[in-house]
Order: C-alpha cells, then structure tokens, then sequence
C-alpha cells in the first residue's frame, strides 16, 4: 500500500496491517511532516497520529535530498524516531515535446507555479530590473500561476515591477493548464524559479525544470536549495545566487547570449522520464517484498 498524498498516511494509524503486507509513504515538500503546520489545539493529536502511522510503514520515499533532510530534521523536533529513507526523484512526461520556431527577440523568460514567496518571483524581478539596466529591455517575463492567497506579496511583486520599470515586460497570466501551458514551454527561452524557504513552506523538487527542460528550455534556479538538484549546472540550466539580483542578471544573460548547449536539457529531462522512475520503485518494492515481514 502506498500513499503518495502526505496526510493520507494517517490512515495507516487506524488499519491493521496484515502478514506480508507493505507499506509506503512519499513526501514532497511542505506537507511532508503535515503535523508540524497544526494549530497548537491540534498538533499533539496529530503527531500522535503520526507516530503510529510512521511506525507501520517499510520505507519513506523523499523526491529529493533537500526533502528527506527537512523530514528528518523535523522528526527529531517532534522526538520521533527516524523511518527507512529512500529518494526517488518525481518523473516528467515526456511526449513529443516540439518546439515552435521561437524568434530571438523578445527573449522570453517563463515561471510558473503559485505566485507565493517560496517561488523566488520577487528576486526574479530584481534580478531582472539589473537585467534591463546592463543588458537589454528586449524581454518579456511571463508568471503562470494563480495568487494563492497571498495579496500582500502580490502587492509586494507589484510595487517592485513598478520600482524596476517592468511594466511593459511582466504579464501575470494566471492559472492555465493543457495546451495553454504547454504552448508557454513551447515558447520560452529559459524557465526560471528561485526557491526560497518561507516559514515552513519548502520546495520538493520542482518539477516543472523537468517540464521546461523536456522542451530543451533550460532552466535558472538557486544556489543552495533544492535547485542543486533539479538542475545540473551548464547541461540543463544554471544556478545563481538568488539573493544577489547582479548575479541573477548576469544568469540570465549567459542564456541569452550563450545559450545551454542543443539538447542538454532534453536529456536531463529524459533521465528524469517516468519510465525510469517507475523502475525505481520497482525496485523498491521487489526489494521489500523479497524480506520477511
């Protein structure tokens, strides 16, 4: 039995297990230790519940090592002893992927994902305002994502697009799916997200470098974050430290005038196809199942 939701997991705290039976459980990023986000009323009961449930499962599968270091962390905050770890990287659906015929002017540069803090939209901003000062104002920045309950960062993204004069570059296109999102990946030059702690709100991976990069579009994250290990530095994209809006510029313009070498980022993407992923947890389960319970 597997639960790939997080808090579905504590189902295993009320449900005998039974002879031979296996259990599993994969954390992704901010709800990997749900109990910790509990009000104060809530949280004992919670951890209790969690406790239990942990106890009965064969192995935790974190999507990156980022994740099972803060799951970890978090179980020895809650005095809970530490499960059997694996890291299992999330998969990306490949398909045709084709690109369009994308014109080198207006260099584009897409995010896309919640429009919250932990995303790094705002030191993508100013990492682009020093763009458009020593470089070029021939872009466009298009953020995909619905605001997700954050009015005040986007108050915040507002006055800095103001503050950089930004306004002729950045659109905020809301929420698309399908076709609609597929056609930005088409049409990008470099997809980018700086992850970025934000109270217990964590990135798990990032799957959409892996959704950019199966269109060969590389990538810009951050330095020291879970970035290090979505992308793999000069093959897939590159990595800046998100903090310094030079740096972040300067990343931005070695895609631009550089470029990442013709399909570096197809193939990371491939590694990452979930062909391969499920051979992983094949191998996972086999593994277990060939132990005595």
């Amino acid at each position: 039995v597997h639960s790939f939701v997080e808090p579905y997991a504590t189902l295993f705290a009320f449900i005998s297990k039974r002879p031979n039976e296996k259990r599993f459980m994969t954390i992704h990023g901010t709800y990997a230790t749900y109990p910790n986000h509990a009000s104060s009323i809530t949280k004992p009961m919670l951890v209790w519940l969690f406790a239990r449930a942990v106890k009965n499962i064969d192995a935790v599968i974190a999507v990156s090592n980022a994740t099972r270091e803060a799951f970890e962390h978090d179980m020895r905050l809650m005095n809970l002893p530490l499960p059997k770890m694996e890291v299992i990287h999330v998969g990306v659906i490949l398909g045709s992927s084709q690109r369009e015929d994308v014109p080198e002017v207006p260099f584009t540069i897409l995010s896309v994902g919640g429009v919250k803090p932990r995303k790094g939209i705002l030191e993508i901003i100013r990492g682009l305002g020093e763009f458009k000062k020593k470089f070029t104002d021939q872009f466009e920045y298009r953020i995909v994502g619905a605001a997700e309950g954050t009015d005040s960062y986007m108050q915040n993204l507002k006055r800095a697009i103001q503050e950089e004069g930004l306004t002729r570059q950045v659109s905020f296109l809301g929420k698309i799916e399908g076709d609609l999102l597929q056609g930005e990946y088409a049409r990008a030059h470099v997809l980018a997200l700086l992850p970025r702690l934000s109270g217990k709100d964590r990135e798990g991976f990032g799957i959409v470098y892996l959704e950019a990069n199966a269109y060969d579009v590389p990538t810009l994250g951050a330095l020291g974050t879970v970035s290090e290990e979505a992308i793999v530095g000069g093959k897939s994209g590159l990595l800046v430290d998100a903090d310094n809006p030079t740096a972040v510029a300067d990343g931005f313009n070695t895609i631009y005038k550089k470029g990442i070498p013709t399909g570096g980022p197809r193939a990371w993407a491939e590694d990452h196809a979930w062909s391969r992923i499920v051979s992983e947890y094949e191998r996972l389960y086999l593994g277990n199942l060939s132990k005595e319970s």
